[in-house]
């Protein structure tokens, strides 16, 4: 069996989205993941973690308000490969 790993060569490249948004924004961006609304209805007596979040990025942040506007970063991970000829 022929070890395809053999002619690897690994690039390395910094790959980052970034953002400036508000604070309320980035909540509501969290919002919109898949796992928000399956816990909330899984735990629907249960607190919004998302406001508790939102308090403590406005004290991490020294902010009077969640409009204050943060920079946020996502990094991106890409894997490419293929079989050679």
């Amino acid at each position: 069996m022929k070890n395809y790993f053999d002619f690897c060569e690994a690039i390395r490249n910094q790959l980052v989205i970034e953002k400036q948004m508000t604070i309320h924004e980035f909540v509501r961006y969290l919002s919109s993941w898949s796992a928000y609304p399956t816990y909330r209805q899984k735990n629907p007596n249960s607190p919004d973690p998302l406001e508790k979040i939102e308090k403590e990025l406005i004290e991490d942040y020294q902010a009077t308000s969640s409009s204050q506007i943060i920079d946020v970063s996502w990094p991106i991970y890409l894997l490419l490969g293929g079989i050679p000829k």
